[in-house]
């Protein structure tokens, strides 16, 4: 899977703008979807939590942008079934519709998907759910990667049809599965608990107190400095875990002004073997990248990734969450 964000030169925030216009393609998609809704389905039939099977993989028809000769063009794999590149193709196995925004009617409108707090979450940045006539479709999207599912009514307010994953990348065939939600009383234990999602890091303390953690606003009391990339460098130093670099930036999600990104940069080479020490003592052993001694190494589970690379005059150390 590669990496859509790159800190390299300005490119701090590259792919912002590339996402962001991938969910303006699906929000059109998804507003085309005006037509009237059969008279069985009502909101208190439709809102609520599901628990979600899924079935097996078979191959989907190929992308028309696609050469006609294949044999040019590498295809990827069945997505994995375990990692962090799995959950870019998964639909979160315990969910709940909810209402659009305020002052709009849900029937006919483009509606959220929420993931309970106590259940395994999804790193997907866009979910949302909008009933057509007697079809229920569901967009889950990284801005990259995603599913989009299409299901009809099984009775006793359930739902069947069938998930497509979709992707930017040009020779990644896509994929179907069937799936299924029930219905399920939204104080009921989840099918998979948010226990049992690996723990990595995912905050970084300063010198003076502050800290920046994914999925927070930055603290107001941290001096900043714009960059060209839309980035935002932090005036600081960092302690503990990650002590101690020589530049910190950070991206921030421009909706919901959360951070999404923190990069910490050392021109002391040898500290990155200190670093990787205190990681792995606290989070466990990290995964190589490669079978060399200067490998990138990363902790990783389905929402978030930490990423130590190695370079003859510097080392880098990513924290990304795909969610913001």
């Amino acid at each position: 899977m590669k990496e859509r964000r790159s800190f390299a030169g300005t490119g701090l925030a590259q792919g912002q703008d590339s996402r962001v216009a991938r969910l303006a393609a699906l929000l059109l998609v998804s507003a085309a979807w005006s037509a009237p809704v059969s008279a069985q389905l009502t909101e208190g039939y439709l809102l609520g939590c599901y628990d979600v099977a899924e079935g097996e993989r078979t191959e989907g028809r190929l992308d028309r942008r696609l050469p006609t000769d294949m044999s040019t063009v590498p295809m990827e794999p069945v997505p994995s079934s375990v990692g962090l590149d799995s959950a870019f193709y998964q639909v979160p196995p315990r969910l709940r519709l909810a209402r659009p925004p305020e002052g709009t009617t849900y029937l006919g409108n483009v509606g959220q998907i929420i993931v309970p707090a106590d259940a395994i979450p999804t790193p997907h940045l866009y979910m949302t759910h909008r009933v057509r006539n007697d079809t229920l479709r569901l967009v889950f999207s990284t801005g990259f990667h995603g599913v989009m599912a299409h299901l009809v009514p099984r009775g006793g307010g359930a739902w069947a049809g069938r998930a497509n994953t979709h992707s930017d990348n040009l020779g990644e065939r896509p994929w179907i599965r069937p799936i299924e939600l029930t219905p399920v009383a939204c104080d009921s234990p989840p099918p998979v608990p948010s226990s049992v999602m690996r723990s990595v890091p995912h905050a970084v303390q300063l010198v003076g107190g502050a800290t920046i953690a994914l999925g927070e606003p930055l603290p107001e009391s941290l001096e900043t400095m714009p960059r060209r990339s839309g980035a935002l460098t932090v005036v600081g130093r960092t302690e503990g875990l990650f002590a101690t670099t020589d530049s910190i930036a950070v991206v921030i999600d421009p909706d919901r002004r959360r951070i999404g990104t923190i990069q910490l940069i050392y021109l002391d080479t040898d500290m990155s073997s200190v670093v990787e020490a205190r990681i792995s003592e606290a989070y466990g052993p990290p995964t190589r990248e490669g079978e060399t001694e200067s490998a990138a190494l990363q902790w990783s589970n389905r929402v978030t990734r930490v990423r130590l690379g190695r370079g003859d005059t510097r080392f880098r150390i990513l924290l990304r969450d795909y969610r913001y």
